[in-house]
């Protein structure tokens, strides 16, 4: 590793080893959809790395699409992207990865569920809910 500080690089020591903290997720919004929905889905945590573009999320193994990160002076710590298609009822743990360190939160789980909506028009997703009105998002 070669360290630049103040214009001045030092020499690549390749017995230097460099350590950062694995991913943190604190939570993620929102935590369910309807089967056969794609959401865009904001994963709240630290430790995403310098460049939020070096963070990859999966949900059950399955890779999320379509990030979106925070532009310069908006609340950093946050990004989304967009949930994998599930045809099949089912609760999967969301990892995101940053370079080769995985976030260790068990407990982060995103659910299709089976209630197809009752409401939800476009623009109106904050309104959203299933036929047995739970919210959604």
């Amino acid at each position: 590793v070669g360290v630049t500080q103040l214009g001045v690089t030092t020499p690549d020591n390749p017995g230097v080893r460099y350590s950062y903290d694995p991913p943190v997720i604190g939570s993620i919004r929102p935590v369910m959809a309807p089967v056969g929905w794609s959401p865009q889905v904001t994963i709240f945590g630290k430790d995403f790395g310098d460049s939020r573009s070096s963070a990859t999320v999966t949900f059950g193994g399955a890779p999320c699409g379509n990030y979106s990160y925070p532009k310069p002076g908006e609340v950093s710590g946050n990004f989304s992207c967009q949930a994998p298609v599930q045809p099949l009822r089912t609760k999967v743990t969301v990892i995101v990865q940053v370079d080769n360190q995985f976030s260790q939160q068990q407990n982060i789980h995103f659910s299709w569920i089976g209630a197809i909506p009752k409401t939800c028009a476009p623009g109106t997703e904050s309104r959203c809910t299933t036929e047995n009105n739970l919210k959604l998002f």
